[in-house]
């Protein structure tokens, strides 16, 4: 809703209309046309994993979690 691609109000139900918008998001993305919310679209959305860049390439390496924040650990 926040993106402007599910016209109304939210249900909390999965239906046409958030099918379609989520075909909308996924083709302005240039992701598969599934109206699903697949790995890569929950990514495009921010909600994926974070991820810490590689220190060679500056390439993020799936599967490597971010560092702890010391500043958070007891």
């Amino acid at each position: 809703m926040q993106r402007g691609y599910l016209a109304g109000v939210a249900t909390g139900v999965w239906d046409t209309s958030s099918m379609d918008a989520m075909k909308r998001f996924q083709k302005d993305q240039n992701l598969p046309l599934t109206g699903k919310p697949s790995g890569l679209a929950l990514i495009a959305l921010g909600l994926g994993p974070k991820r810490e860049p590689d220190s060679q390439n500056g390439q993020f390496r799936p599967g490597v979690p971010p560092k702890a924040d010391s500043r958070t650990q007891p």
